[in-house]
């Protein structure tokens, strides 16, 4: 299915940025793959890579849904999935956890040049904390937002809805990045323009080409690409670099 950008870019101010995380702030994917097959395993459901890269983005209890929904004929408790999951990963963060190339120095880009910043994530809170702990960039996220605080996970809108109104800032006047097709969806429909840094084995979708601009990795975003981003958003004037 391709996807299309529900935006109009015309007069827009750029006041904030927000960020997913797993797989663009933090290296958690292949680790994301990792723990939920241990976990779906021990309970008898055995996931391929394709199957396990189909959900990339999507919230965990969906995940968990999703599968019980295909695997009928395997019974078994959402609640120990989720929790044999998140204890795989919380484990990764501190033992082996590392910032994505380019994704510190993106961030301090951002907030040098003046802009509101805040996660949204998939993950629960529990995950997003030890990351920004584990990455040191407490400071910087006043805003947190975790989908498992909203009615439905993405591609639904609703955590990146909830982080800019937690920012104070309305959807439009958003930039977000993301790196999976899922948070691409979830972005433009809540209204923001959305540029994406694919992992390099999904990087050819072509969901892809509704994104304002797709990169290879965060270490090609830098303050000349954030002034191109904001002129191409007619915002130039929002930016103001110290």
């Amino acid at each position: 299915m391709q996807y299309h950008p529900v935006i109009c870019y015309d007069e827009v101010m750029l006041r904030a940025v927000i960020f997913d995380m797993d797989g663009l702030l933090i290296d958690t994917e292949q680790y994301w793959w990792q723990a939920e097959y241990k976990a779906f395993s021990s309970v008898g459901v055995e996931l391929t890579k394709e199957q396990l890269c189909s959900t990339m983005g999507m919230r965990m209890d969906e995940i968990v849904a999703h599968w019980a929904a295909i695997f009928t004929e395997v019974s078994f408790d959402a609640f120990e999935v989720i929790e044999r999951t998140y204890g795989h990963m919380i484990d990764f963060v501190w033992t082996k956890g590392q910032a994505m190339p380019g994704a510190l120095e993106a961030v301090n880009v951002c907030s040098h040049a003046g802009l509101k910043l805040a996660i949204a994530s998939s993950s629960y809170p529990v995950l997003i904390e030890a990351v920004v702990e584990k990455l040191d960039i407490t400071g910087y996220f006043p805003v947190r937002c975790s989908a498992k605080d909203e009615l439905r996970g993405k591609p639904d809108p609703a955590v990146y809805l909830s982080a800019a109104q937690s920012l104070g800032v309305a959807p439009h006047e958003c930039l977000a990045i993301e790196d999976s097709a899922i948070g691409l969806e979830s972005a433009l429909s809540a209204g923001m323009p959305c540029i994406v840094v694919p992992d390099s084995e999904v990087f050819d979708d072509v969901r892809f080409g509704a994104a304002l601009m797709k990169l290879r990795s965060l270490t090609e975003f830098n303050d000349e690409k954030l002034r191109a981003i904001a002129a191409d958003l007619n915002a130039p004037q929002a930016l103001e670099f110290t």
